[in-house]
């Protein structure tokens, strides 16, 4: 972020060889953390390489990795780096239904995410905008097998996340909202909200794993849409 690639080169180093260590006596699937610090490190260095001109072998480096780490947080975060250098302009990975030939945003959220309740309102304003002019809004999510930091069964996720939806996206009333694993990983979606704004012939044309001011946002649609 700061420009200085070779101090973010040692500090790539360090945390690889601290992980490496680290993963002899530790599964990243029991610890977060160690999940995190491999993730970040395969983030960084494709990172490294895309600013420094090589995005090719950035885009090989990422998907080595996609092939080899089969842990949702790892993949997640892998996926979400090789969409940002590739998903621009290709057709989306994953179609929701009823949405064939149609101009579509999605808001990939989580019932767990504080950011993603800040971006709804946005969302809601840009759905009143453009809903007469043939815009679709779908709201994908996952559970992850926790309501907050306790273990809960997927049928007792899916009411939470059900009464998330109602309580703070009652203004997205109407909006499909599916749990949908799939889409939620072919989108990168380790972090939320993601937004991704697909045209009527499926091609993605925004991929943006963060959240987006509405004037951003409608820009990016205002050109989709073919608008002045």
């Amino acid at each position: 972020m700061l420009g200085d690639h070779k101090q973010a080169r040692l500090y790539r180093e360090r945390a690889r060889h601290m992980t490496s260590a680290l993963v002899k006596k530790l599964r990243p699937e029991d610890d977060y953390d160690l999940a995190m610090a491999i993730g970040a490190g395969i983030e960084v260095e494709a990172n490294l390489l895309a600013s420094e001109g090589n995005t090719p072998k950035a885009i090989l480096l990422l998907q080595t990795e996609l092939n080899h780490w089969k842990l949702w947080d790892i993949q997640a975060r892998i996926q979400k780096d090789l969409n940002l250098l590739t998903l621009t302009g290709k057709p989306a990975p994953v179609s929701e239904p009823g949405t064939a030939g149609k101009p579509v945003l999605l808001f990939l959220w989580g019932h767990w995410c504080s950011d993603c309740t800040g971006e709804a309102p946005v969302i809601v304003r840009i759905r009143q905008r453009y809903a007469t002019k043939g815009l679709l809004v779908v709201a994908p999510t996952r559970r992850r097998g926790m309501i907050g930091d306790k273990k809960a069964t997927p049928s007792e996720e899916d009411a939470e996340i059900e009464r998330v939806w109602k309580k703070s996206y009652s203004a997205l009333a109407g909006v499909s909202h599916p749990v949908d694993q799939a889409a939620m990983l072919a989108y990168g979606v380790s972090s939320t909200p993601t937004l991704v704004l697909i045209d009527p012939q499926g091609i993605v044309r925004l991929y943006c794993p963060y959240r987006l001011s509405e004037s951003a946002l409608a820009s990016k649609i205002d050109v989709l849409l073919h608008l002045p």
